[in-house]
C-alpha cells in the first residue's frame, strides 16, 4: 500500500537531498545507503516496482533481471549489475514523493530512481506492501516529534 509509504515517510526525505549516497542492489530491490557506504545507519529501501533512469530513458528494472536458471546466468546477473556503475556513488538532487506512494530519487548525471504510483489499496491493517521507505536510527523520533533528520 504505497500510500503508506507516503505517510510514514514523506517528511523523513526532504533532509536527504544533497547528501552524498552509496548503491547497493538485491536481486529486486536498490538501497541507497546515506553519507556513507555501511550496513547500518540512514537509507532509502526501494522495493519493486521501480526503474533507474537516465534522463527520464529506463536503463533497467527488476523486471529486466536475468533467470537465475539461465545457462550463463554469471555473465548475465554481472551485466546486470554493471548497468549501475554510473551510480553506485553519486549525490541525491532531489526527491519527489506523492500521496499515492510514487517516488522519484533524481542523482547526479540525469539519473533518477523512480517509483510509480500505487493505486492498491489494503482492505487490513496485515496485508500491506511498502514499496519504499526511509530507515535511520531517528525513524521513531521523527514520527513522533516531526522533527527532521539532522544534515
Amino acid at each position: 500500500m504505497s500510500k503508506r509509504d507516503y505517510t510514514e515517510n514523506h517528511t523523513l526525505l526532504l533532509p536527504l537531498e544533497g547528501r552524498q549516497c552509496f548503491l547497493t542492489v538485491a536481486t529486486n530491490a536498490a538501497k541507497l545507503h546515506i553519507d556513507k557506504d555501511q550496513k547500518n545507519g540512514t537509507y532509502i529501501w526501494i522495493d519493486p516496482p521501480w526503474s533507474l533512469t537516465k534522463n527520464r530513458a529506463v536503463i533497467c528494472s527488476p523486471s529486466s533481471y536475468p533467470d537465475p536458471q539461465a545457462d550463463n546466468y554469471k555473465n548475465l546477473h554481472e551485466e546486470w549489475c554493471s548497468q549501475f556503475d554510473a551510480v553506485r556513488e553519486s549525490r541525491i538532487e532531489s526527491i519527489e514523493a506523492t500521496e499515492d506512494g510514487a517516488l522519484r530519487i533524481e542523482i547526479e548525471d540525469g539519473f533518477a530512481f523512480e517509483v510509480p504510483a500505487d493505486t492498491w489499496q489494503s482492505d487490513g491493517a496485515d496485508d500491506w506492501y511498502d514499496h519504499w521507505y526511509v530507515e535511520s536510527q531517528l525513524n521513531s523520533e521523527q514520527n513522533t516529534t516531526g522533527n527532521p533528520l539532522p544534515r
